[in-house]
């Protein structure tokens, strides 16, 4: 019942609870990152900075429960709210993952494929293309964190297929606030990327994990 301040709690994914994860085993490292502002093929003004980040390779641990009694028939009762029904989407939220992780990285490869001077981008996609493929069913490959821009932390497809209004979603929110002419149907969007540089070459994306999700029964 959104706009009633209460639509969190009514929300049935309030059932899947997330657990921050363990310790890392290795420290964190100072990468260097290319903020590519790439407009057109061919041309790449940049600036650089270094961050913090997970090196590769690091594996955590974190746990995910499921809420049984929330999702259970009491609650459906006491409420007056539909939580039992929609309990398959939280228990099928691998596969959600896996579909989601698989158009980013579908997107992103035609992106580089479009430009063809990113070799080493146009590889890291289609080596991970081809291993979320590999990957069994209750694994997943998901983009997360800081720098893995716009298409991981939003509904990017689905306000980006009304072009139309997409375009006056830009203009009004603001979200290339560089920008003086109006944004237009077919303009690039976003601008941008974050990079990780391997010498003077933009090599890999920020965020890229692969999660593995075993059931304990307790």
């Amino acid at each position: 019942i959104a706009g009633d301040g209460n639509a969190v709690n009514r929300d049935v994914w309030r059932g899947l609870r997330v657990s921050d994860s363990t310790p890392l085993d290795d420290a964190l490292m100072l990468a260097p990152i290319r903020i590519s502002k790439q407009a057109r093929p061919g041309q790449e003004p940049f600036d650089v900075l270094n961050v913090e980040a997970i090196p590769k390779d690091s594996q955590t641990t974190a746990t995910i429960h499921l809420d049984e009694y929330l999702l259970g028939p009491l609650p459906q009762r006491e409420r007056g709210l539909n939580y039992a029904a929609k309990a398959d989407a939280l228990r099928g939220f691998a596969a959600a993952c896996r579909e989601r992780g698989a158009a980013l990285i579908d997107a992103e490869l035609a992106y580089y494929r479009e430009r063809n001077d990113r070799p080493l981008l146009q590889r890291f996609y289609q080596d991970l293309q081809g291993q979320a493929h590999a990957l069994p069913e209750t694994s997943f490959m998901l983009q997360l964190g800081w720098g893995t821009g716009w298409h991981s932390k939003t509904f990017d497809d689905r306000l980006s297929e009304n072009a139309p209004l997409f375009a006056e979603i830009v203009d009004a929110y603001r979200l290339q606030p560089q920008r003086k002419q109006p944004f237009a149907e077919g303009d690039l969007f976003p601008a941008t990327r974050k990079l990780v540089l391997e010498g003077m070459q933009s090599a890999a994306p920020l965020g890229w994990v692969r999660v593995d999700v075993n059931e304990v029964v307790r």
